[in-house]
């Protein structure tokens, strides 16, 4: 392998993990008024998914207590929810940018570690040419690390 290759390596590989996401289901029912076929031009953005609902009537019901309807979007499946407070939705906001950082910045943690283990098992075939790379990786996988581990504590 060349050098070129080692040093694209990691790179390619992080940008084909973050660019898989799994396909969310798509909602195809109204969750004030379940059963009755959504609107594509009736929605609103509620924690950085989009909700359709079959007329603005539900829409307004939904933004009044969006926790009562959320166990039937698919796009919330799995999700924890949890009656919030007004506190609770200010503070999300304030950090919903960071927040967003958390799950790919653990999997490019996640890759590094992956790249520096494999470059760590090919040392024995070229230690002089694989060895700065090497380190390099290491440090790059420490850092992502530890900003990925402060992101947690702070803003999970």
């Amino acid at each position: 392998m060349n050098r070129r290759a080692l040093a694209v390596f990691p790179v390619v590989l992080t940008v084909l993990v973050l660019g898989r996401q799994a396909p969310a289901e798509e909602q195809t029912v109204c969750p004030v008024m379940e059963g009755e076929p959504i609107s594509k031009d009736v929605f609103v953005e509620y924690s950085g998914k989009r909700v359709y609902f079959c007329c603005d009537s539900c829409k307004a019901k939904f933004l009044e207590e969006p926790d009562k309807y959320l166990h039937s979007l698919p796009q919330f499946a799995g999700d924890v929810t949890r009656q919030k407070t007004d506190e609770d939705h200010e503070e999300k906001d304030e950090h919903s940018g960071a927040a967003a950082l958390m799950e790919p910045l653990g999997i490019c943690t996640l890759v590094l570690l992956v790249a520096t283990s494999l470059l760590g098992f090919l040392l024995k075939r070229n230690r002089k040419l694989l060895l700065p790379w090497h380190q390099r990786l290491a440090v790059a996988t420490l850092v992502a690390g530890a900003v990925h581990a402060l992101s947690v504590f702070l803003w999970d």
